[in-house]
C-alpha cells in the first residue's frame, strides 16, 4: 500500500524533530592571552607566563628549562607577532630527557555529555629537532601532565623550520564521565625522549578552545524510532 503523502510528510518531521530537538550548542571558551601578544620586545617575558598560571617540569637531573613568550622571524602563520617558547636545556650534561610544560589556569569545569576541542599552532625553529615532541593536552591539573585526560603528541622531523600547524584533539566526557565537574586546563608541553638533546624550543601560538553538546541518548532513539517508521510505512 502506498503511502499518504500526509503520512509521509509527518513521518519524516517527527524524524527532523527528534534530530534537532537537542541543538549543538557550540560554544568558544574563552582563553586569557590565548596568542601570547602581551609581552613585548624579543623574548620579554618569562616564568611564568601571564594568564598562564603553572610552568614546570619532570626533566632529569641537570636538566633545566625555560618559558618565554616572544618573536621568531624564521616562523610563520600563528596569530600576532609573540609566541610562546618552551625550551629544555641539558646545562653541562649534554643530556637531557622529560617535559617541561606551561598549563593555563582553570577554564571552568568540565560539563557532561560534552565534546572539547581544542586547536594549538605548534612549530619549531630548530632544525634538527627530531629528538623531541610537542604534546598539547587537556586536563585537570596545569602543575601536572599527568592529569592529561586526553592528549596529542606531534613528532617534528621535516617540520623543523617550517610554518605554524594547527593540531587539534578532541575530549568527549560522555565517554571519559570521570572528567565531569572537574577543572578544565590547557596544557602545552615539550617532550624529550632520546637522552641526546641540546636545548631546543617548542613554539605554542593561537590556542583556542570550543565545546559542542553530544545528543542525549533519548533524541537518539527518537530519531531511530521515527527513521525506522517511514522506512516501515514506506514498504506497505
Amino acid at each position: 500500500m502506498k503511502l499518504p503523502k500526509f503520512m509521509l510528510v509527518c513521518a519524516t518531521a517527527a524524524c527532523l524533530g527528534a534530530y534537532s530537538s537537542t541543538p549543538a550548542h557550540a560554544a568558544v571558551i574563552t582563553i586569557n592571552n590565548y596568542s601570547f601578544e602581551n609581552a613585548t620586545g624579543y623574548w620579554a617575558e618569562s616564568s611564568p607566563v601571564s594568564s598562564w598560571q603553572h610552568n614546570g617540569s619532570n626533566l632529569t637531573t641537570g636538566g633545566s628549562y625555560n618559558i618565554s613568550v616572544g618573536l621568531i622571524g624564521s616562523i610563520t602563520g600563528g596569530d600576532g607577532s609573540n609566541m610562546l617558547s618552551v625550551h629544555a636545556d641539558p646545562g653541562g650534561t649534554g643530556t637531557v630527557t622529560g617535559t617541561a610544560w606551561v598549563g593555563s589556569n582553570s577554564l571552568g569545569t568540565y560539563a557532561a555529555n560534552t565534546v572539547y576541542s581544542l586547536t594549538v599552532a605548534v612549530a619549531t625553529p630548530q632544525t634538527y629537532a627530531t629528538t623531541l615532541s610537542s604534546i598539547i593536552a587537556l586536563g585537570t591539573d596545569g602543575t601536572n601532565p599527568g592529569s592529561a585526560l586526553a592528549s596529542k603528541t606531534t613528532n617534528f622531523g621535516s617540520l623543523s623550520n617550517s610554518a605554524f600547524q594547527d593540531i587539534t584533539l578532541t575530549l568527549d566526557t560522555s565517554v571519559i564521565t570521570s572528567a565531569v565537574g572537574q577543572n578544565i586546563v590547557v596544557l602545552l608541553e615539550q617532550n624529550v625522549t632520546t637522552g641526546s638533546y641540546y636545548g631546543k624550543d617548542v613554539l605554542y601560538d593561537n590556542v583556542r578552545l570550543n565545546t559542542a553538546a553530544v545528543p542525549e541518548p533519548t533524541t537518539w532513539a527518537l530519531l531511530a524510532f521515527s527513521l525506522t517508521s517511514v522506512v516501515v510505512f514506506r514498504r506497505r
